[in-house]
């Protein structure tokens, strides 16, 4: 069967990024498929005791940050923190993985290839007057969608709903990497809100081969010569999987669901995943484990960055779309947000 590049989720693009507190400003051109980042700005609660800079140089500490960043990012698409649990032990800076690009049938697809764009990633520094632990305050920190914006493309746009644009933050994550600890913290803003599609991202599922448009699931030759559905991600206990019988005809997508990776027919003379019988089995699927902001802002939160006094604490923060996420989809391309993250001393002293 012919192959071709399989995203994590689908592809999105025209991603427009608004500027407020921790943001990024975006802007596409005429003709162009890369997104330009032209400005960040971040600001702290409590700046008498807490400073901030893109350079560990002391002099370059303020209350404040603006700058120009003058690297195009490339193409702002779905990419995925999966496997971090195997990287975050030894790596410098965060690896973000993309998608496959499979050159035959596979039962056991592999990882995917590390993503090199398509998200936003900076290093940055703290700098305290005294030893404290710096968090996140919530009720300062958000991802909101552009409404503006968004009624504007989908009047301009064909077969778009502002609904669909509306919902592409339920998809967006920003991450904080510490390097001197290798610790990855995943901040999703929006994990508390009733109007997600899902409590848990899993870094694993059935992926659609043709993105979308045909809506038949990848497969691959058994040892017997029947085909099988393709399980991608990071899989515990492969080995576990259990598959249905051949299937005497189609199962069709369910048109009432917007287009997705994750969302297309199951295929006459196949054999499809069975999930909960590999659940069972002792299959398993690693999944995110990200921070919503019920836990965040204390000084018991799970993200607390240790800051000793007069000494530059490094991490890299990063903005992205979580490519398995299921609020990741076709009907959001063109897409706008607002954004911000704030950041305060939730206690002082050392570890």
């Amino acid at each position: 069967m012919k192959r071709r590049k399989i995203f994590l989720g689908l592809l999105i693009s025209l991603v427009a990024l608004s500027t407020l507190s921790v943001s990024a400003t975006g802007a596409w051109f005429a003709l162009s498929t890369r997104l330009k980042v032209e400005t960040i700005d971040i600001r702290l609660e409590d700046s008498n005791a807490l400073k901030i800079s893109d350079k560990e140089d002391l002099d370059t500490f303020r209350d404040k940050i603006t700058y120009t960043e003058q690297e195009s990012i490339g193409l702002f698409s779905p990419v995925s923190t999966m496997y971090h649990h195997e990287w975050e032990s030894t790596a410098d800076t965060p690896i973000f993985y993309s998608g496959y690009n499979l050159t035959g049938d596979s039962m056991i697809p592999g990882k995917p290839e590390i993503a090199r764009s398509g998200f936003y990633s900076h290093e940055f520094y703290f700098l305290s007057n005294t030893d404290c632990f710096v968090t996140i305050n919530p009720e300062e920190s958000f991802f909101v969608p552009d409404e503006e914006k968004n009624a504007a493309f989908a009047a301009n746009s064909f077969n778009v709903e502002k609904e669909d644009l509306d919902n592409l933050i339920f998809a967006m994550r920003y991450s904080i990497y510490l390097p001197d600890s290798h610790k990855l913290y995943i901040i999703d803003l929006l994990k508390d809100n009733e109007l997600n599609s899902e409590e848990i991202t899993y870094y694993g599922g059935i992926l659609d081969n043709s993105a979308g448009t045909s809506h038949s699931y990848d497969y691959f030759t058994g040892s017997n010569g029947e085909l099988y559905e393709v399980l991608y991600g990071d899989i515990r206990n492969r080995d576990k999987v259990i598959y249905t019988d051949l299937l005497q005809e189609t199962i069709p997508y369910d048109p009432s669901k917007k287009i997705s990776g994750f969302n297309a027919n199951h295929i006459q003379n196949t054999h499809m995943v069975d999930f909960e019988k590999s659940y069972e089995n002792g299959m398993s699927i690693d999944f995110e484990d990200s921070i919503g902001p019920k836990e965040l802002g204390t000084a018991k939160s799970r993200v607390l960055i240790p800051v000793e006094d007069n000494k530059p604490k490094k991490f890299i923060l990063s903005i992205y779309l979580e490519g398995w996420d299921r609020d990741c989809i076709n009907h959001t391309m063109g897409a706008a947000f607002k954004s911000a993250l704030t950041f305060k001393i939730a206690k002082q002293g050392r570890e």
